[in-house]
């Protein structure tokens, strides 16, 4: 489980789980990144920044406070979003010819038997002692 959070940045949220792990997952698209550190067995209690953006300080039920540094974290992030620079440049090849057909299409509907309210009582009157027999 989940015991505490820290957003890193506007896609990038830092989690400390219950196993004492420390995980940094990204939002959009739900990705984990990397692995920050842990507090061994010890529950994290709580996380933050420090000033220069540098470190994470967490705290477990050990009641250590341990630092940790978010370089490979940054990395992680650089290789995510170059990742997605290069998928939105395929995709942006592929869309045009898709969309037009999609527009022209309309979805099939199934024409539906209008039934009076009155077939309706007696179909569920009769079906209702069928099975007595």
């Amino acid at each position: 489980s989940i015991d505490s959070v820290l957003c890193y940045s506007e896609q990038v949220l830092v989690l400390g789980c219950m196993d004492g792990v420390i995980r940094a997952t990204s939002l959009f698209p739900h990705t984990p990144l990397s692995h920050i550190g842990d507090h061994a067995d010890s529950p994290i209690e709580a996380m933050c920044l420090s000033p220069d953006e540098e470190e994470i300080l967490s705290v477990g039920h050990d009641y250590f406070v341990r630092a940790w540094c978010v370089e490979k974290l940054n990395e992680d992030m650089k290789k995510l979003s170059y990742e997605d620079s290069d998928d939105d440049s395929h995709d942006s090849e592929d869309g045009d010819s898709d969309s037009d057909s999609s527009e022209d299409e309309k979805p099939k509907r199934k024409k539906l038997k209008h039934i009076s309210s009155k077939e309706i009582k007696s179909q569920e009157s009769a079906d209702f002692f069928s099975d007595l027999a």
